[in-house]
């Protein structure tokens, strides 16, 4: 499909719905993500609830842990991920609205960006996440933030995908939110560009979250660790823990040997075995 198709259908789109930038950013993109949750922490939740398919448990990170998930558990992760994602979102995201206007960082909704424009949002918005997220995710593990913020997401020592918005308000709009919007604020993305961040965003903290350690895709042993072991591996990408020395621990551990993409259908567990 032509780009001068994608772009008559974009504006016929707008005219038909008659949605106004406003409501694009804020209930688009709160939708948007419900979507791309629902697709990618459902399919996890299906494996952790059912236990089913009984090949996939092996390549379980914490083996014997939520197997099966309880439906309080689970009733309690749905909950504040509701509570965070659409009650909390939905503001917050006004709030960006509001900031990217008033300091003209609103591209023109009716213009379509191009290929380049969207893949350059992709390694800008995945740096400016990173610095943000390392920093305001380690101070919410200092002894001041901890106890009263930090505490509820570390509820899950053996993480599951919906664990991935299972925090604090403050925490999600400052841990979670702010990162992402950062990169989409920095390089003017337009609105398409920014759910294509979101998507790729949301998909990989989701995966890092499941517990799980799947063939040909990166690995999710890092953060499985942080959650495991809280005082290592604060950021994504690896290289502000590497300069902080927060990950020293992690480097020393089985599930560093562990952290690498696997190229065939044995689990890390088989390739690297415990002692």
């Amino acid at each position: 499909m032509s780009c001068e198709v994608c772009q008559k259908l974009w504006e016929r789109f707008l005219d038909e719905t008659g949605a106004s930038c406003f409501v694009l950013w804020t209930f688009g993109t709160t939708l948007f993500s419900l979507l791309v949750v629902v697709v990618v922490a459902g399919l996890f939740m299906f494996m952790d609830v059912t236990n089913l398919p009984k090949s996939m448990r092996k390549y379980k990170i914490q083996p014997g842990t939520n197997e099966p998930l309880t439906s309080e558990q689970l009733r309690k992760v749905v909950k504040t991920a509701f509570i965070n994602m659409v009650l909390v979102g939905i503001p917050t995201l006004a709030c960006f609205h509001k900031f990217s206007s008033i300091t003209g960082r609103l591209p023109d909704l009716r213009i379509l960006p191009t290929f380049i424009e969207i893949l350059y949002t992709i390694p800008a918005g995945l740096l400016g996440f990173e610095f943000f997220f390392y920093y305001s995710h380690r101070l919410f593990h200092s002894k001041y933030l901890y106890k009263s913020f930090h505490k509820k997401h570390h509820e899950w020592t053996s993480p599951v995908a919906l664990a991935a918005v299972y925090s604090h308000p403050l925490e999600h709009v400052i841990c979670s939110m702010i990162p992402l919007y950062l990169g989409v604020w920095l390089t003017k993305a337009h609105l398409i560009s920014a759910w294509v961040w979101v998507a790729i965003a949301l998909t990989g903290t989701l995966h890092d979250h499941s517990g799980y350690h799947l063939p040909f895709i990166s690995s999710s042993e890092a953060h499985d660790f942080h959650h495991l072991k809280f005082n290592q591996f604060y950021g994504v990408l690896g290289f502000l823990d590497w300069l902080h020395g927060t990950d020293d621990l992690f480097r020393q551990s089985k599930s560093s040997k562990r952290h690498r993409n696997l190229l065939g259908t044995r689990s890390a567990r088989e390739v690297f075995p415990d002692d």
